[in-house]
């Protein structure tokens, strides 16, 4: 596993480039993943929506940094034969990988789900959250909960 995960190491910057990208879509996929498992309102729905982007994730071996940091610092520790150096862990797969993730969780999850579900509010107008459970309203003014009550609060109360 070690060396197919640095198997670019000390390559050029297109090796590093591609590292970035394969972060970017491992962690798109865990967001999604994450995203499906809030979004479901049954169990069987939540483990649909969340094998098929572990699934993913496995079988296309994407990089993800907390994963990386796992596995690679014990075998780093434990393996005296490997001529894989701490400096490359780092160099090659730790920093770019963390860069990739950073993009891909902000770009591809957390933006885009703010464009989905917030971005287009229209001011003052009523957003109900959960409706199911009690019919909560939050008023929104420019995409900002207002009255003092935060979304969170109001999903512990459902």
């Amino acid at each position: 596993i070690i060396n197919e995960k640095l198997r670019l190491a000390g390559g050029d910057a297109g090796d590093w480039f591609r590292i970035l990208l394969s972060a970017i879509l491992g962690n798109w996929l865990v967001g999604l993943a994450a995203f499906f498992a809030t979004m479901a309102t049954t169990t069987i729905g939540r483990l649909i929506g969340v094998f098929f982007p572990v699934v993913a994730f496995v079988v296309l071996g994407v990089q993800h940094t907390p994963a990386n940091m796992g596995y690679l610092h014990l075998a780093l520790i434990a393996c005296d034969t490997c001529d894989i150096s701490w400096g490359d862990a780092y160099a090659w797969n730790f920093i770019p990988a963390g860069i990739g993730n950073f993009l891909g969780g902000t770009i591809f999850v957390a933006l885009l789900y703010w464009v989905a579900f917030v971005a287009f509010i229209p001011p003052n107008s009523t957003v109900l959250v959960n409706p199911p459970a009690a019919g909560l309203e939050l008023q929104y003014h420019k995409g900002r909960v207002i009255e003092g009550v935060s979304y969170l609060s109001v999903m512990k109360q459902s």
